[in-house]
């Protein structure tokens, strides 16, 4: 449940009670899956361009609009779909609990990425009739339930690219010591040992980042509530940030300290070069992150800014 889709997480306190008796049972017990619809095509990072939108009508809505890169469309039951109701401000954006199978939904097509794995897909929305309990939490909450989301998939990127990390590094120094050139093991000439290095070195602080961060979120809360400090919302991105770029570089050496056998899909070590370099994109791009870090410096005056100001 927690591979490609996103499981249960804390929009369901919001949930209206009408969706929790429909579905919650199934949805904890793993026999449907939520995506989030919340991309579209010229929005990208722009999260507040979306163009879907959600019309009252009686005690229904109308649901219209279409979502791109759509992680697990192709394949789930429901959808966690943003639009905005109609008149709402720019920065009014809801959220509402979505059965794919309803009328007037349509899964479009399922683009190939560098995933290869038929799990992203593009979602069209023809005037689908909601009930009015299909609102998640109140009209102008989706910018909030939107922060909650991504952050819980930031903050899953220590364990996810850590994991896959060592298992390269793994790979990479066993394949190092057992493999002979001209005569010694590869593991001898300096250009491989300071890859692996390297790499031992990228592991380590990946590990040491995490657990940082990750305790920090655990003692201060409200990572997951969308009542994020300006500390969080540095601490979220460098977590993302890091490890995504860490594993990116971990991934390519082992592939290179592999050689031609680095490049055959049956090492699986491409496999995860190509999660690695997906990862730098979903949930926030490195260039977002970025900016996100560098904002906080002109908005905080904690000790921890003050100290690196200072270095």
């Amino acid at each position: 449940m927690l591979s490609w889709t996103e499981g249960p997480n804390h929009l369901i306190p919001f949930w209206s009670e009408e969706s929790k008796a429909a579905y919650l049972d199934d949805y904890l017990g793993g026999r449907v899956n939520v995506c989030n619809a919340v991309s579209e095509e010229l929005g990208g990072s722009d999260f507040l361009a979306m163009t879907s939108v959600a019309r009252r009508d009686g005690g229904d809505w109308i649901l219209s609009g279409r979502k791109f890169f759509v992680t697990g469309g192709p394949i789930v039951e429901l959808a966690f779909v943003f639009a905005r109701v109609e008149g709402a401000g720019h920065e009014e954006i809801s959220a509402f609990l979505e059965p794919l199978d309803a009328p007037g939904v349509e899964r479009v097509r399922v683009p190939q990425t560098l995933m290869v794995d038929g799990f992203t897909g593009e979602l069209a929305f023809n005037h689908v009739r909601l009930p009015g309990s299909a609102l998640i939490g109140a009209e102008g909450d989706g910018v909030l339930f939107a922060a909650m989301l991504y952050n819980w998939i930031r903050s899953c990127r220590g364990g996810l690219c850590s994991g896959l990390a060592q298992h390269c590094a793994q790979r990479a120094l066993a394949y190092a010591r057992e493999r002979e050139t001209f005569g010694k093991p590869i593991i001898e000439y300096g250009p491989v040992a300071g890859m692996l290095t390297d790499t031992y070195i990228d592991l380590l602080a990946m590990r040491a980042v995490s657990l940082e961060l990750l305790d920090r979120f655990g003692r201060s809360g409200g990572l997951l509530d969308g009542e994020v400090s300006i500390r969080g919302r540095r601490d979220i991105a460098v977590l993302k940030m890091f490890n995504e770029e860490a594993l990116y570089r971990i991934a390519d050496r082992a592939i290179q300290i592999h050689g031609g056998r680095g490049l055959l899909t049956e090492t699986k070590l491409e496999k995860i070069f190509r999660v690695a370099r997906n990862l730098r994109i979903p949930g926030g791009t490195t260039e977002i992150q970025s900016s996100a870090i560098a904002e906080t410096f002109t908005a905080d005056d904690s000790a921890d800014v003050k100290v690196l100001a200072a270095a």
